[in-house]
């Protein structure tokens, strides 16, 4: 537990501050209908279902069953949950409680103050689940599930379903350990119906999908390592989310045939997804938008995948510094949609550096876009259209031509003088 420092509060005003947060809960129709019990906790009375007493760390505890001498602060066994956080408190796992499941039974009906946190603090071990991991909290903002600076030392190991599930418009933060998919045909975290999550420090491998974030949710994400022999998406956003990606990677270890559909980020149906020095490696798009989503990548690098930036329907891609190197047929591939390119390179993609299809724009800003190593630097399909700060294109040996494009008449180049 944590305990608030003796400078912070002196006895007296520690115990004022205690007597408040009680009487407030107490006040409560459902509290006086319960038989409370007023004040901080004593060992040698009996507390009835329903009674409220206040912790030696300040806390609000309520009594599940008819309690004496089962301290709510430290006892293993204690039948008492969480009514109230004023101060930071860590609940150990398996510590105190056998279970991730119990620590956050254990706080679900509670609040938070706006000054605490709450951490479910894992011990270096391996956590086999049988099911999906329900966890999240309606002050979630401030609750961490928690292993430690090495995440290698701290595995969870998925069973059935989804691994890890926040939902119900909860909230929650996990930092620190692995979520182990053993090549799971589900996903490693599913968020959903407007809830909100924030990884940090996290490995996720071997899941169909490493994150999901659908309905309305949103993801941040920082140093989140994402790896799988033969999954679907690293990060796949839908449904109106929206996703902030920092120092984030996402690597599919079995290359896809031409028929499999993957994607190492991906936005779907007007979600939106910022990506900050993230890489995607040997998917068949290593970024994607499609159906009215939009990508926003700084710095980031697409190396070895099919394709290694895409637009479809309506979308819209922007790529500031970004490096799409070795994808095995475009660096870049806009099929009805936008993108603005600023200052980015494009090295060795097999087949063409840059593609514009149909109703699609390609932007260049800022100094001149590097590209090499391609036969075809860019091409304009029926009407792609290029505009802005006109790229530096070097031939790969083989061919010694600027541009070339398999339809002239209809090809579109409005490079500025």
């Amino acid at each position: 537990m944590v305990h608030t420092p003796a400078s912070l509060l002196s006895h007296c005003g520690r115990r004022l501050l205690i007597v408040a947060v009680a009487a407030c809960l107490l006040a409560t129709p459902a509290a006086r209908a319960a038989g409370t019990v007023a004040g901080r906790y004593l060992p040698d009375v009996d507390y009835g279902r329903g009674s409220l007493v206040v912790g030696s760390d300040g806390n609000v505890y309520r009594a599940l069953d008819a309690a004496k001498g089962k301290d709510p602060v430290a006892a293993k066994d204690a039948t008492w949950q969480l009514a109230h956080a004023a101060f930071d408190m860590t609940l150990d796992v398996p510590g105190r409680f056998d279970s991730i499941e119990k620590a956050f039974a254990f706080i679900a009906g509670a609040t938070i103050s706006d000054t605490a946190t709450v951490t479910v603090q894992l011990a270096p071990g391996t956590y086999q689940l049988t099911r999906s991991l329900v966890v999240g909290h309606s002050n979630g903002q401030r609750v961490t599930l928690k292993g430690g600076k090495d995440p290698g030392k701290y595995v969870v190991k998925n069973g059935d379903g989804n691994a890890i599930v926040v939902s119900s418009g909860l909230d929650i933060a996990m930092e620190g350990f692995v979520i182990d998919g053993n090549d799971s045909t589900a996903n490693g975290v599913m968020i959903e119906n407007h809830s909100s999550t924030v990884l940090r420090n996290l490995v996720i491998k071997d899941f169909r999908m490493g994150v999901s974030v659908g309905r309305g949710s949103h993801l941040e994400a920082e140093d989140v390592k994402i790896t799988s022999k033969r999954g679907n998406a690293g990060v796949h956003a839908f449904a109106g989310s929206d996703c902030v990606l920092r120092t984030c990677s996402a690597t599919l270890q079995a290359n896809p045939r031409s028929t499999e559909i993957t994607f190492g980020f991906a936005a779907w149906f007007s979600s939106t997804m910022e990506c900050d020095d993230c890489t995607s490696t040997g998917w068949h798009d290593g970024f994607f938008c499609g159906n009215a989503g939009s990508l926003d990548l700084q710095r980031c690098s697409a190396i070895m995948n099919r394709v290694g930036a895409s637009t479809y329907l309506d979308s819209s891609l922007r790529a500031v510094e970004c490096t799409f190197e070795g994808n095995k047929t475009y660096g870049m591939n806009l099929h009805d949609g936008t993108a603005s390119v600023v200052s980015c390179r494009f090295i060795d993609n097999r087949d063409i550096a840059i593609r514009s299809y149909g109703a699609s724009m390609v932007d260049f800003r800022g100094r001149p876009c590097e590209i090499s190593g391609s036969p075809v630097g860019v091409q304009s399909i029926a009407s792609g259209v290029f505009v802005g700060v006109k790229p530096t294109i070097r031939g790969d040996g083989r061919l010694s031509d600027i541009y070339k494009y398999e339809m002239p008449d209809d090809a579109v180049f409005q490079f500025e003088k």
